[in-house]
């Protein structure tokens, strides 16, 4: 349907609203969770919702605003949003050397980052953030000031995020994610040096 239903710069603009919170659902039983906390929370929210990519031959894990999906040795990579399930399953099939420790982020702002994120982090060294969201005011930049801010900064950060209509086209969510190099295959060329 356009650039009028794939947000780009939403939650970026969004949070510069004060005691704002922003909700970003990955899996479709998360938004039973998240509709709990909207309907409880005193302060304005907003809930991003995107096309679901469900992960197969997994649970899913109950709602967490930072959930560790896959262990691995390889790179740490966090995704927001349902982008997050088509990567899962990708990853999935890596060789162990390679295999990325996969953390979801569904929620902003955060005031802290998870003691098994760092751990993981400590570990591998190298921190991927993947969302579908313009750079500016996105999750890599918030997370990347946490990080300093807690003299944690890994050796490599990288970021892949939405370059906006790269074709001049519009299609489904899909072929944007695809043409920003956001969809599983150009995640997992990336993680293996391919890419």
């Amino acid at each position: 349907m356009g650039s009028t239903h794939n947000a780009l710069e939403d939650y970026g603009t969004l949070l510069c609203l004060p005691h704002l919170r922003v909700y970003v659902p990955a899996f479709d039983a998360d938004l039973f969770a998240i509709v709990e906390f909207l309907f409880a929370t005193p302060h304005p929210a907003y809930l991003r919702l995107g096309l679901s990519e469900e992960p197969t031959g997994v649970a899913v894990p109950p709602y967490s605003p930072w959930r560790r999906l896959l262990d691995g040795r390889g790179w740490v990579v966090l995704v927001t949003g349902p982008l997050v399930g088509g990567i899962w399953d990708a990853v999935r099939q890596l060789d162990e050397a390679v295999r990325p420790a996969l953390w979801l982020l569904c929620e902003l702002p955060f005031d802290e980052i998870p003691d098994a994120f760092l751990e993981d982090l400590a570990r591998s060294r190298r921190l991927l953030v993947v969302e579908e969201h313009v750079a500016q005011g996105g999750i890599g930049q918030i997370v990347a000031r946490k990080l300093l801010e807690l003299g944690q900064a890994p050796r490599r950060y990288e970021t892949r995020s939405a370059l906006g209509y790269v074709s001049g086209l519009y299609g489904s969510q899909k072929f944007h994610r695809q043409e920003c190099g956001l969809d599983a295959a150009a995640i997992v060329r990336h993680l293996a040096g391919v890419a």
